[in-house]
């Protein structure tokens, strides 16, 4: 293949195609740099003369690749300015090899800037940057990629903390104390932790999701913590109330026998009845007895009645606190 395409050279000295081919083969096949740049630079001068800028571009890039693989930074560095000349939006991986070339060549501040515009447009070349050595041998490049990844965090927590001044939740006054905005800034310190671990590249591109799912983890916390006091504070109630049952046990027993003691007056003053009719009623005597069975069914009934509505101390507000707190689940599940 290299002797054919030099008989071509010999034929016309000013086919670009064929520079090319050679510079080609000279660079990948044959390990020959030296003459690799010589042909392309051949293939780019004579594509150019021929108005075929794209391929002039085509062959330039190739050049950069034969100067860069012989360190001529500079060199490589100005062939890949002349690609990105003339383009309105040059193509992005053209700027990385500019990019990548200066920061070998030592022109660390360029580069460095060149690369935070390409990160900020295609997120990918951030990983792709972190592992190119001829980036991570670099201080300054490495501290950029660290600050930009700074600022993404930085961005998506200043979005969240806006969107939540705006959520319902930030507004409501919880009952127990419940903070809101404490339980918000628990969740984002746990997300925060969890992003510090997360690609740039997911955060680049998922940078609303993930302000949503906090802000949703957020409502789930605080409707978590309402729900754990409401619970704590039935549990607390029926623990109380299971230590005081037997007063209202006692009370039950007592309406128990006071109904009892008014049946058995009722029976005794219809039997007295029936004996009255009969002509018999002076038998059924025991007007003061049956007053005694009234007093202390009267009396029985009163005391059955009280400690069958007997609440222990402090019930009330704990059961007063569990209502506020479900009411305001209710809110906080309702759509």
């Amino acid at each position: 293949a290299e002797h054919m395409l030099k008989d071509v050279l010999q034929v016309n000295h000013r086919d670009y195609r064929a520079h090319f081919e050679l510079g080609w083969v000279y660079l990948n096949l044959l390990d020959n740099l030296p003459l690799a740049e010589f042909h392309l630079e051949q293939a780019a001068r004579y594509a150019r003369l021929e108005d075929n800028l794209l391929f002039a571009r085509f062959a330039l890039r190739h050049l950069g690749d034969a100067c860069y693989c012989q360190q001529h930074f500079g060199k490589a560095t100005e062939t890949a300015l002349q690609v990105l000349h003339g383009q309105e939006q040059p193509e992005l991986e053209h700027r990385y090899e500019c990019a990548r070339y200066m920061a070998m060549g030592g022109e660390l501040a360029s580069a460095t800037r060149r690369l935070a515009g390409i990160v900020s447009k295609a997120p990918l070349y951030y990983m792709q940057a972190q592992v190119e050595r001829d980036f991570t041998r670099h201080d300054e490049i490495r501290q950029m990629l660290q600050d930009l990844r700074q600022a993404r965090v930085t961005r998506i927590r200043h979005h969240v903390h806006t969107s939540w001044q705006k959520h319902r939740l930030a507004g409501m006054i919880l009952p127990d104390r419940i903070d809101p905005h404490a339980l918000f800034r628990r969740t984002m310190e746990k997300h925060l932790r969890v992003m510090s671990h997360l690609p740039y590249v997911t955060l680049a591109q998922r940078e609303q999701q993930i302000a949503g799912l906090m802000l949703e983890d957020s409502r789930k916390l605080i409707v978590q913590e309402v729900n754990a006091r409401s619970r704590h504070y039935e549990s607390h109630s029926e623990r109380r109330h299971r230590r005081w049952v037997w007063v209202n046990k006692t009370g039950a027993a007592l309406l128990h026998g006071a109904a009892i003691l008014l049946l058995s007056s009722a029976l005794f003053f219809a039997t007295r009845y029936i004996a009255d009719l009969a002509g018999m009623g002076s038998w059924l005597g025991g007007n003061g007895l049956v007053s005694l069975l009234l007093a202390l069914t009267l009396a029985l009934g009163l005391a059955g009645a009280l400690l069958v509505r007997f609440v222990p101390p402090g019930t009330r507000r704990l059961l007063r606190k569990q209502a506020e707190l479900d009411d305001s689940l209710r809110l906080l599940e309702s759509p």
